[in-house]
């Protein structure tokens, strides 16, 4: 997994100001992994506004800055172990400094790979986020919905599922004096219509 919205280790929101514009290409009649993360509407009031794809799993890690060199090559090494091949992050915008949103998609070795990698971020960001808090996601079989903080100033939603090889995330975060630019049962059907589109692809 990546760190979530919010905090956390692996997508950090890796900070929304790292993403830049990029498109992948699918092959044969599979969904492209563009076609894989939030589309226009699906989550409003956010917007695509920015994507990039890595395909080697050290430089996706390597955008972790505060990670030492032991942690970057664990990182590495499990996600490796997972048969990691790409993943791409899409920011969501609202316009506003003080809110953001995000959707990527990773694409692992098999669907039992996907779905170890998922289990694993997900017990890594109980032990290191001071909250963690489930919600309930219906629709999207074995799919998690958590509330984090991050330190003072962050914190945010985000919905996390495996499908096939494929672990997904979709997510917001918001500064803690305002409030979140979409609600909580929005997040859930965004999240719920990327399944629907992805499911079985």
């Amino acid at each position: 997994m990546v760190a979530p919205v919010g905090g956390g280790r692996r997508i950090a929101l890796l900070a929304a100001s790292l993403m830049t514009a990029a498109v992948a290409m699918g092959a044969g009649g599979t969904l492209p992994l563009r076609a894989r993360v939030i589309q226009q509407g699906e989550f409003e009031p956010f917007a695509p506004a920015g994507r990039h794809v890595y395909t080697d799993a050290s430089q996706w890690v390597g955008l972790d800055t505060t990670l030492s060199a032991a942690e970057r090559f664990a990182e590495v090494t499990e996600l490796r172990h997972y048969g990691f091949k790409a993943i791409l992050v899409e920011q969501l915008g609202v316009g506003s400094a003080q809110q953001a949103g995000l959707s990527y998609v990773m694409q692992l070795g098999s669907p039992a790979r996907a779905r170890g990698e998922l289990a694993a971020g997900l017990r890594e960001q109980r032990k290191q986020s001071s909250t963690y808090i489930a919600f309930p996601v219906e629709g999207i079989p074995g799919a998690a919905g958590f509330h984090l903080v991050g330190g003072a100033s962050f914190e945010g939603d985000n919905i996390a599922f495996a499908d096939g090889p494929y672990v997904y995330l979709v997510g917001q975060g918001w500064g803690v004096n305002v409030r979140p630019a979409a609600s909580r049962a929005v997040l859930v059907a965004a999240a719920q219509s990327l399944y629907k589109r992805v499911h079985g692809r």
